[in-house]
C-alpha cells in the first residue's frame, strides 16, 4: 500500500512540477508590442505584429556562425540591429537592399540615438548568402561569426538574451523607416 501511495505521489510531483518545465524548454515564446519571437532548439523566429517583417536566426555550432534571414514587405531597405544602449546607439546594424538584381549589404554601428555609420573593417565579417526582391518583398540571408573582436561588435552566444532592432524603409536610401521596432530575444 505504501509503495503504491509513494508512486502516486512521485507521479503527481512529476506531472505538476517537472513536466511543465520540460514542455516549455522545447519552445520559448517572447512577445511585445512589436511582435513575437519563438525559439526552439534549432532556430529563433521573429515576426512583426504587422506581418511586414520576419527574422530567422540559426546557430551553426560547428562553424561558430549565425545564419540570419531577413524578409521585409518593401522594395526598399531592411535592417537588423544587435543590442543597444538607447534607441540605435551602440547597436551593431546590418542593413541591405536589392537594386536591379544587385544586393547591397552594409555593416554599421549606432554612433548616436538616431545615427549610424559604417564600421571600418579590415575583413568583411558579414557574408551574403542569398538575396531577392520579388512581389514587393525583399529577402536577404547572411552569415555572421558569433565572436568578432572589437568594440563595435556584439559577442553572440547561444542562450544569451539580447535585444534586436528591426526596420524597413520604402526606398533603398537609409533615410526614413516605414516600420521599426525591437524585442529582447534568446539566441539559439
Amino acid at each position: 500500500m505504501t509503495k503504491i501511495f509513494n508512486r502516486r505521489i512521485a507521479l503527481f510531483i512529476l506531472i505538476l512540477f517537472v513536466l511543465p518545465f520540460i514542455l516549455t524548454a522545447k519552445e520559448k515564446v517572447l512577445k511585445n508590442k512589436y511582435g513575437t519571437y519563438t525559439l526552439d532548439k534549432e532556430k529563433g523566429v521573429f515576426q512583426s505584429k504587422t506581418g511586414n517583417f520576419t527574422i530567422v536566426i540559426e546557430y551553426n555550432k560547428k562553424s561558430d556562425l549565425y545564419i540570419v534571414e531577413m524578409k521585409g514587405k518593401t522594395t526598399g531597405y531592411i535592417a537588423l540591429g544587435f543590442g543597444r544602449s538607447k534607441e540605435m546607439k551602440d547597436s551593431e546594424i546590418i542593413l541591405g537592399y536589392v537594386k536591379n538584381g544587385e544586393t547591397f549589404l552594409l555593416h554599421e554601428y549606432g554612433t548616436g540615438l538616431y545615427r549610424h555609420e559604417p564600421i571600418q573593417e579590415k575583413e568583411k565579417y558579414i557574408k551574403l548568402l542569398n538575396s531577392e526582391e520579388k512581389d514587393g518583398w525583399t529577402f536577404i540571408k547572411f552569415s555572421r561569426p558569433a565572436r568578432i573582436k572589437g568594440e563595435k561588435y556584439k559577442i553572440l552566444q547561444s542562450g544569451q538574451t539580447i535585444e534586436i532592432l528591426y526596420s524597413l524603409g520604402a526606398a533603398d536610401a537609409f533615410k526614413k523607416h516605414m516600420e521599426r521596432g525591437y524585442i529582447p530575444i534568446i539566441l539559439p
